[in-house]
């Protein structure tokens, strides 16, 4: 079976009289991954029958009941490459014997191919996405990804060439988020670029992270929390991570919390960014973005006046932090030397520049790249939701 979305007739022209075929609705769009995981479980006789949607955010993450499987799907190049870095992550930390939801075994443990998606496999894991997450218990299952990842040796990229630096390009670009007020967009970039030049100035060390473990990458569990969505890991200060992290690691990591804070309103910006870019795709990613901004209170924003505004129902607890799951960027992420280092190398290391070409405040070299994210859900990889 094809997994290739379906397009509808063309119902208008072009100026030049070519017919315009709308794009795929997310229904669509949607039902075209479901069917496309669909196919790599037959293919290892896997029962898919009743497939529950756990969120659809930039992937399409699905679980193939009534099997112990959980599916995730991605249409872009980009996207698959993402899916390869994470599997490799995963078993490494798995085997390591990390808090981690491990690939499903039940198939291949590769990035399968079917038409223009691919598809990972993931263990699915009883969880309540529900229950309040202990600050004790998130930062010792996210020490444990961390001691283990020291001795991961695959390459990573930085964290400014994923989420930060292409936070930039769209924040450069004048109508590359379209309906945001420009008064915000301007805003915004200003207080990207402060955040940047702050924390380059202070030669950070990094290490390797997780990249992205808000709530709704913990999974709860009687014994302790889960970690899932492995796509994000990279290079970086452990602030980064503990500026996503519930409760900040429950006192188990040392803790500066002038830097921290800095590093929680660089997310809090690129949620922003990465939410309202994505809005079109998850209209109810709009409301995530305005609470964010609100939180941020920058100083040319009047029209924000009042408390902080809730998002819409479900939003708010399903999305935070977001999902800076990003591939290799720029030359200067790629840090292949700063990370080619054995078991319990730590020396410090630079955080770096932002990909060639983009400068806070100027408008790129080359087009700014979408920002991913996720929903709600248990895959091996799920749905983010605030501390």
């Amino acid at each position: 079976m094809d997994s290739r979305q379906i397009a509808t007739p063309p119902t208008s022209s072009t100026a030049g009289g070519q017919p315009e075929v709308p794009a795929p609705t997310r229904a669509e769009r949607t039902a075209a991954a479901i069917r496309a995981a669909q196919v790599v479980a037959s293919r290892y006789g896997i029962p898919s029958q009743r497939p529950r949607l756990l969120h659809d955010h930039h992937h399409t993450v699905v679980h193939l009941a009534p099997s112990a499987v959980v599916a995730k799907v991605a249409t872009t190049e980009s996207g698959r490459a993402r899916l390869a870095m994470e599997l490799a992550v995963a078993r490494h930390l798995a085997a390591a014997g990390a808090p981690v939801v491990p690939p499903s075994p039940e198939a291949p443990v590769s990035v399968h191919e079917v038409g223009e998606c691919g598809i990972t496999l993931w263990r699915h894991e009883e969880h309540d996405p529900l229950a309040p997450v202990e600050a004790r218990a998130a930062g010792w299952a996210l020490r444990q990804v961390h001691e283990a990842l020291e001795t991961y040796l695959g390459p990573l990229p930085s964290f400014l060439d994923g989420l930060v630096g292409r936070t930039a390009a769209l924040l450069a670009v004048p109508g590359a988020l379209p309906g945001l007020a420009d008064a915000d967009r301007i805003a915004l970039a200003r207080e990207h670029a402060s955040l940047i030049h702050r924390l380059l100035e202070l030669g950070l060390p990094c290490r390797p992270l997780h990249g992205d473990p808000h709530r709704g990458n913990l999974l709860v569990r009687p014994t302790g929390c889960l970690m899932i969505d492995l796509e994000a890991a990279c290079l970086g200060p452990p602030e980064w991570d503990l500026s996503a992290l519930p409760g900040a690691g429950g006192g188990l990591f040392p803790v500066e919390r002038q830097l921290l804070a800095l590093f929680q309103r660089l997310r809090s910006v690129c949620v922003v960014v990465w939410c309202w870019h994505r809005r079109r795709r998850a209209p109810e990613l709009a409301g995530v973005a305005r609470l964010h901004l609100a939180r941020l209170r920058l100083p040319t924003q009047p029209h924000h006046p009042g408390p902080t505004p809730a998002a819409p129902d479900g939003a708010k607890e399903d999305i935070h932090g977001h999902h800076f799951n990003h591939g290799p960027g720029g030359p200067s992420g790629r840090a292949q030397e700063q990370h080619g280092r054995r078991a319990g190398h730590r020396r410090r290391r630079p955080l770096g520049r932002l990909p060639a070409g983009v400068e806070p405040g100027r408008r790129p070299a080359t087009g700014g790249g979408g920002v991913s994210g996720r929903g709600r859900g248990h895959r091996g990889g799920g749905g983010p939701r605030p501390a």
